[in-house]
């Protein structure tokens, strides 16, 4: 578990900390108060493989085509990015440097331009582990490990982040089904989504007529591929099955889950959100949703609440600004979190 995180020129962010994090953390704020940074920063920082995060955490913006160097505040101009977390896993110092090079064939990505790539650097219980991340025209990434020696096994802690928005970079769903299968938590996941679709009986891998292997929702007629339901029918398809890949003691990042969602299904996924939690994962979520902050305290007990806190962020001049309420304030003071949404 993460408990807190400082920034430093991470995208919009000149210098920053959320402190305070506890196993159900909710940001909030306006468009533009650092929400998303937030959840790349622990992302990156709290990744077992930091390079394949940032390579993530840069593909979230695909319309910026070969510009890596955004992830850093001012392309990078300014200095490097440094963060720092603290948690169970100890203290993760990690740096990240823009760099470009002349034209070269590096791996699976070759380039006929300028090679733009990112070094991250992590310091962790005083050994230093490096990876360098390679980024072609498309936003497509490589990502190498260059230390001599890699990090022991549970260094850090197993970190997923989950977008709802269409057009995000998301994981083939039949490989997220599968997982959640071989965690042991698919029929949990299945219950909720059928609590949500009507008359849905089952979800199931399918092989499609190109031999590729789908997700089918299944009712006693027939069945239908997920890539074919509704925005909110795929949303909530996905954040149930994705949540159930995560280990115990794993963290799980969620982007605005309530997008494209009904208040029925934002009903539910506040339930999958605090079941998730009770199964002893953090989970670290972004919304603009009062609807589904109500629905988090509706299922929560108080020992969910005891576990529980909002964050409200604010940014200015590139100065992140976090105010808390634990779970109990947050029950309680429902009008300044929806001013603070605003």
């Amino acid at each position: 578990m993460i408990k807190s995180i400082s920034i430093e020129r991470l995208r919009g962010i000149h210098q920053g900390k959320v402190e305070g994090l506890d196993p159900l953390s909710v940001f909030v704020g306006p468009n533009g108060s650092g929400k998303s940074t937030v959840l790349d920063a622990v992302l990156i920082a709290q990744s077992p493989d930091p390079g394949d995060a940032v390579g993530r955490a840069v593909r979230r913006r695909l319309e910026l085509r070969n510009e890596a160097r955004w992830l850093l505040w001012r392309r990078g101009d300014a200095g490097p990015a440094k963060l720092r977390s603290a948690g169970t896993k100890g203290e993760h110092h990690c740096t990240l440097t823009w760099r470009n090079s002349p034209a070269i064939i590096t791996g699976s990505l070759d380039r006929s331009d300028d090679l733009d790539f990112v070094i991250c650097e992590v310091v962790s219980n005083g050994e230093k582990f490096v990876w360098e991340i390679d980024f072609s025209d498309d936003v497509e990434f490589e990502s190498r490990f260059v230390s001599s020696e890699r990090p022991k096994p549970g260094w850090a802690n197993f970190t997923r982040l989950v977008e709802s928005p269409s057009g995000a970079a998301h994981a083939a769903l039949a490989e997220v089904y599968t997982s959640a299968l071989r965690r042991g938590r698919l029929t949990d996941a299945k219950e909720i989504i059928k609590a949500v679709i009507p008359d849905l009986t089952d979800l199931l891998i399918v092989t499609d007529r190109h031999g590729k292997a789908v997700v089918d929702l299944v009712y006693d007629w027939g069945s239908v591929p997920v890539a074919a339901a509704s925005d909110g029918q795929q949303a909530l398809v996905r954040l149930c099955l994705e949540l159930a890949t995560v280990p115990k003691d794993g963290i799980a990042l969620l982007e605005e889950p309530e997008s494209h969602q009904h208040p029925s299904a934002i009903f539910q996924t506040a339930k999958a959100i605090v079941a998730t939690v009770r199964a002893g994962i953090q989970v670290i979520l972004a919304t603009h949703s009062l609807e589904l902050i109500d629905a988090l305290i509706h299922h929560a007990t108080d020992a969910d609440l005891a576990q529980m806190s909002v964050h409200a962020l604010r940014l200015n001049a590139g100065i992140l600004d976090a105010r808390r309420l634990n779970g109990t304030e947050a029950k309680f003071e429902r009008n300044q979190i929806a001013e603070d949404l605003r």
